[in-house]
């Protein structure tokens, strides 16, 4: 008849479960943090665009400087870029009298 001893079996399997809560904890925290981090990096609710407007752009004007002014409040850099792709631009560089569609905030 084999003696089993209980004690050290129950031993290995707490530390077993341990093991297994806190792998769990460290997966549940990466996840929330990186869709915390995602949320912040492409915008939250109160940065998405609603519609469009166009301006026509005058003289002195830059694509960094018509962002900061119709969108305050907004990273300027999701402004810029929004700009670029709604009119298609390979570059930052308008022109006078050059009409874009730029996004409207909330």
């Amino acid at each position: 008849m084999a003696v089993r001893n209980s004690t050290y079996e129950s031993t290995i399997n707490l530390e077993s479960l341990k093991k297994i809560i806190i792998m769990v904890v460290i997966v549940v925290l990466t996840v929330t943090i990186g869709f915390m981090l995602t949320k912040n990096i492409f915008g939250a609710n109160s940065n998405e665009h609603i519609a469009f407007n166009e301006v026509v752009v005058k003289p002195g004007d830059t694509l960094w400087k018509i962002a900061k002014t119709l969108a305050p409040g907004v990273d300027t850099r999701l402004v810029v870029w929004t700009i670029r792709e709604e009119n298609q631009l390979e570059s930052a560089t308008v022109y006078p009298g050059q009409v874009l569609r730029v996004p409207v905030y909330q």
